[in-house]
């Protein structure tokens, strides 16, 4: 029933297929969860073989023979299978695992990323129809297991975090070919998601960021890859990659694994720490970050937490920064 709930109450409907939730986020007002199942409890539900259950209808998802088939789009279809995947990853389906997004709540800016974002015989809304019960996001992820040398730098394969703010939503997943992957979906119109979009950066004002307008043509419907911010095994292995990431407002934070912590989208309050008076950016820029005295190199970036207003960051040498609106004393800053 709709109203306040003032105990934890459990979300059956996201157990029903036998899965586990092993990653949430809480938005302003929408949720998401991930769910791992076992490759043997999907295979009871099928109707064929060969063939698993999805929210496209129809449209099935094939379950793919091997990793190199899990990468998204065309783009990666390309890939040399006996080059990027050796005889280890062969297993049979029964020992696989599925990662799935879930999502509920309110979806205006379509920031469930829902594959069916509207209910078959509803009438459809602008923005969106707010959901009810958990229904899956158009993002998953085949999970094979892996022998022998597992890097400990590396994160886990799968949908490893997952983030939700006010007008979009964010997952960080690792495929079984090596890469990782920033995916962004909701509102693009104030470069939130950190995808190249021609806007004008007069459109971008304060008063825009406290009563955003809707704009179809700037929203993203669906998990989208932010290639800048994603690592390419076969492009560039050396290349540094995502490993955790946060979401203001009407911005974003994704710390690398180079210490680097990359921001994009608007804030007047200088929540994106790209210095005095600059408040907007529609694509990822390096935070920047004051050097430590005798200690250069020492602010790697490590962990990142953006509130409405402000963000709190740490250090792999045990700092802490904080940056953004210091109303309240909220910097931990005393008087500035």
């Amino acid at each position: 029933t709709r109203g306040f709930h003032t105990t934890p109450t459990l979300i059956t409907p996201l157990l029903e297929n036998g899965g586990k939730t092993i990653n949430c986020a809480a938005g302003v007002d929408h949720s998401l969860v991930v769910v791992a199942t076992e490759g043997r409890r999907l295979q009871k539900l099928q109707t064929k073989p060969g063939v698993a259950y999805s929210d496209h209808g129809a449209a099935s998802l094939t379950v793919p023979d091997s990793p190199c088939e899990t990468s998204l789009g065309v783009r990666h279809a390309t890939f040399d299978c006996d080059h990027e995947v050796d005889e280890r990853f062969h297993f049979s389906e029964k020992s696989v695992q599925y990662h799935q997004v879930y999502a509920f709540g309110r979806n205006n800016f379509m920031k469930l990323g829902l594959v069916r974002p509207h209910v078959t015989g509803e009438p459809k809304q602008e923005h969106g129809d707010d959901v009810v019960l958990p229904r899956r996001v158009a993002l998953h992820c085949t999970v094979w297991p892996q022998e022998g040398d597992k890097d400990p730098a590396l994160p886990p394969q799968g949908i490893f975090d997952i983030a939700a703010s006010a007008e979009h939503s964010s997952a960080l997943v690792r495929r079984a070919t090596g890469d990782i992957e920033v995916l962004m979906w909701g509102n693009a119109s104030l470069g939130a998601l950190g995808l190249p979009l021609n806007l004008n950066p007069q459109d971008i004002s304060g008063e825009i960021a406290r009563k955003p307008y809707f704009k179809k043509s700037n929203i993203s419907p669906l998990p989208t890859v932010v290639e800048s911010l994603s690592h390419r095994r076969n492009v560039n292995p050396s290349s540094p990659f995502a490993t955790q990431i946060s979401l203001g407002p009407y911005c974003s934070f994704v710390v690398m694994s180079n210490g680097k912590c990359m921001s994009c989208g608007f804030s007047a309050e200088g929540m994106l720490g790209h210095g005095f008076n600059k408040t907007h950016t529609m694509e990822p820029v390096e935070v920047f970050l004051p050097p430590v005295k005798d200690s250069p190199g020492s602010n790697r970036i490590v962990s990142i937490s953006a509130g409405a207003f402000h963000v709190v960051a740490l250090s792999e040498d045990g700092k802490a920064y904080s940056w953004g609106i210091n109303s309240n004393d909220r910097l931990g800053l005393g008087a500035i």
